[in-house]
């Protein structure tokens, strides 16, 4: 399959300024595609698409000033465009949302945010409404469309990751537990760990979270400790108890596919597939180590366009 590969020159000054892109070629954003970025060891700012066959067919180098520069955490929007948070020294943290070809779509700015360090960090989830960016010990929440509407809605000891409800609220991953909150922060319910009850995970230095709405299931990655060291977990979300887990070395980042298997980022390994019953499937193209994952499963804007038009033609021929 023919490598293809898109480099983004993007200009950023200072966390409140405007944000301009340039591009040469253009990624392929097919739906069904696998996405990922930050290589800690070689390739920090590089985001990677992986093709049906498992290759890489394109990738995106976004150029961040300031030291420690970084993309950490990408998403698709329900736009199609990806969303991709950029941090530096410099800039502190920005969301980009970027089409195909690189463009830089919408700047979203995060108040306060110059200290930026951790490195799992960055993970964010797009609904129709809002963005969700983990923050340090901060969840910031972004309008969709409105590029100066963050705000804090949740704190917590480094908060790491969310996964979507489709109701509208949201699983919260932080450094030792889950809470289930609504779309503006309000705790709604929270899995710790009960010493009195052995069935629930003693949870350690979370990373990620996915939600699985069909059977109500929710996918933990962490660090762990010796008991249960370098965890992917299946918990239930009803009750909090563990159903299983398997050990991946350094498992960061984690979502559920269309295809109902799990895409599961690390530091150390490649990206890898994962059962939803936790067996390992295959490494996603002999990949270097990847945390931030994704896939695309909404059609670009365009592509939606030309489905509606195509339609319409169709209706006024009947």
């Amino acid at each position: 399959m023919q490598r293809m590969r898109a480099r983004v020159v993007v200009a950023l000054v200072g966390a409140c300024c405007a944000v301009a892109g340039s591009a040469r070629g253009a990624l392929l954003f097919q739906t069904g595609d696998y996405f990922s970025a930050y290589d800690s060891l070689h390739d920090p700012l590089t985001i990677r698409e992986y093709g049906s066959g498992g290759g890489v067919i394109g990738s995106l180098t976004v150029s961040v000033p300031g030291a420690f520069a970084q993309v950490q955490g990408i998403a698709f929007g329900p736009d199609g465009l990806l969303y991709a948070t950029v941090t530096s020294q410099t800039i502190g943290l920005t969301v980009l949302a970027l089409d195909r070809f690189g463009t830089v779509r919408q700047t979203y700015n995060a108040p306060d945010f110059s200290s930026f360090s951790n490195t799992s960090g960055g993970k964010l989830s797009v609904d129709s409404q809002h963005i969700y960016v983990s923050a340090n010990t901060r969840l910031v929440r972004f309008d969709l469309g409105q590029s100066a509407s963050g705000q804090v809605i949740y704190t917590n000891s480094e908060v790491d990751d969310t996964a979507l409800e489709p109701n509208g609220d949201l699983f919260v991953a932080w450094q030792s537990g889950i809470d289930e909150i609504t779309s503006t922060g309000t705790i709604l319910r929270s899995f710790t760990r009960s010493f009195s009850d052995p069935n629930v995970p003693l949870y350690t230095d979370l990373r990620g979270l996915a939600y699985d709405p069909s059977s109500n299931d929710l996918f933990v990655t962490m660090l762990g400790e010796s008991d249960m060291p370098f965890a992917i977990m299946r918990v239930s979300a009803t009750t909090g108890a563990l159903e299983s887990w398997r050990s991946f070395n350094y498992a960061d980042d984690i979502f559920l596919t269309s295809s109902h298997q799990l895409l599961v980022g690390s530091d150390t390994q490649p990206v890898t597939l994962f059962t939803t019953g936790l067996a390992r499937i295959e490494s996603v193209g002999g990949a270097p180590q990847q945390s931030f994952v994704t896939q695309k499963t909404v059609p670009e804007p365009a592509a939606l366009a030309l489905a509606l038009l195509a339609g319409l033609a169709l209706a006024r021929r009947r």
